[in-house]
């Protein structure tokens, strides 16, 4: 170090020595890098300049002023050097060229080091510290939040942050699934949000996952406009960064079309296509859960076997498509002809399995089949004039330990017997038979 750069400061005398004594202990110790000098020249560094730059002080001082400066950086120091030279302090950012040819971010500052006399002959002092980690850090962060505000905008799935059971954060995105401004959401109880019905779930869910269990839930919820929509919720539990549970986050996914894809499967799978009547196997199962209760007055059951009157005719005379317009058309009305949770079913070719609840004996079976056949033996518009069809029908009571095939087969008998009375009309089958 120069004996000017020794002296820099006002304080001159005995003391000065032990002053300059006491920079160059500081200066020497910093991992800071403190450079004395003009604009236009560089007089001194601290040895540091090679921990943080790579090159030894003789190495860095033997370069023009702003030539390791970054190229983009080039117009922010120039800019500064007015300022420097009239005693101005000033500080910045800038990237400076290792000698192993990458960049270092510093933070610089620079003050004017005053004469002797206490004037100012362009003389300073600037300190620089390495903030490369800091900068790349926060690069890091920023893109960080662009890609997460790209996710969160673009990924279809919802995710709410729910915290002491009241949802602390909604990500935008909920605007698209169910037209509700997420900030609306923040605040209110996660409770609230969902139907009364569903809330014990919900809230078992949640105890679930502050147990570290994470689940899967499925409900509706009122869009803005009122209209019901099917989501998927999946919790989670949500770790802080210093990896402690700080409440649950939620995924939410819109899962309308699956549900009604899956309800489309369900009915296929029990109906016939046909007619929309349940299906044989479908009905079977069901008769043989109803085999099993007893026979109280008001709580019997009956079964009735019909079977349309020589449709092959209808199929052979007018084709299979008109028959099938027959078919849906008799299956409506037999449908129309019984109560709500009674059970009407297509098992074979052109026939249907009835099975009535709630009855008081046979009599009122019977009376229900009767209306059945006349319903059945009115005109049918066919496209090329109306066509007659009708129904002969066997009647069974269900008794205590039926199986469907047991039922099913004394009701066919009792329709086989209606047939060979003369057809279009109604049997029943004794118990004793």
């Amino acid at each position: 170090m120069s004996d000017d750069a020794e002296g820099a400061g006002r304080v001159t005398g005995p003391g000065a020595d032990a002053l300059a004594d006491v920079f160059r202990l500081v200066a020497e110790s910093s991992r800071d890098l403190i450079l004395i000098g003009w604009v236009d020249r560089n007089e001194w560094i601290s040895p540091s300049v090679q921990e943080v730059l790579g090159y030894t002080p003789e190495e860095f001082l033997s370069f023009p002023g702003s030539e390791l400066v970054h190229p983009d950086d080039q117009p922010a120091v120039e800019g500064a050097r007015p300022f420097i030279a009239s005693g101005r302090e000033v500080g910045g950012r800038v990237r400076v060229r290792h000698r192993d040819g990458s960049y270092r971010w510093l933070d610089s500052r620079v003050r004017p080091l005053p004469d002797p006399d206490g004037g100012f002959s362009g003389r300073s002092l600037s300190s620089w510290r390495d903030v490369t980690g800091e900068v790349e850090a926060l690069e890091e962060l920023r893109q960080s939040e662009q890609r997460y505000r790209l996710l969160v905008d673009h990924v279809t799935d919802g995710v709410i942050l729910e915290r002491d059971g009241v949802i602390r954060w909604a990500s935008p995105n909920l605007y698209g699934m169910l037209g509700w401004d997420p900030n609306d959401w923040v605040g209110l109880r996660i409770l609230d949000i969902v139907r009364a019905e569903i809330r014990p779930e919900l809230e078992r869910s949640l105890e679930l996952n502050a147990r570290g269990v994470s689940q899967t839930l499925r409900f509706d919820l009122p869009a803005a406009d009122g209209e019901m929509h099917w989501l998927e919720f999946q919790t989670r539990p949500f770790i802080d960064a210093d990896g402690n549970r700080d409440g649950t986050a939620l995924s939410v996914r819109l899962i309308d079309a699956e549900v009604e894809a899956e309800r489309e499967l369900h009915y296929r799978a029990r109906h016939d296509q046909l007619t929309g009547l349940l299906n044989r196997n479908e009905i079977l199962e069901r008769l043989d859960v109803i085999g099993g209760d007893g026979r109280r007055p008001g709580s019997e059951s009956a079964v009735l076997f019909c079977d349309l009157d020589d449709f092959k005719e209808v199929n052979d005379g007018f084709g299979h498509a008109v028959g099938d317009l027959v078919l849906r058309e008799i299956a409506g009305r037999v449908r129309a002809s019984v109560r709500e949770d009674d059970l009407v079913a297509r098992i074979g070719g052109d026939e249907l399995l009835v099975v009535l609840h709630h009855l008081h004996g046979v009599d009122e079976a019977l009376s229900v089949a009767d209306d059945m056949r006349r319903a059945t033996c009115r005109p049918i518009e066919g496209p090329s004039g109306p066509i007659v069809v009708t129904m002969s029908i066997g009647v069974t009571m269900m008794e205590k330990g039926d199986t469907a095939d047991d039922v099913i087969a004394r009701a066919d008998q009792a329709m086989y017997r209606a047939k060979q009375a003369g057809r279009d009309g109604v049997q029943r089958l004794p118990l004793d038979l």
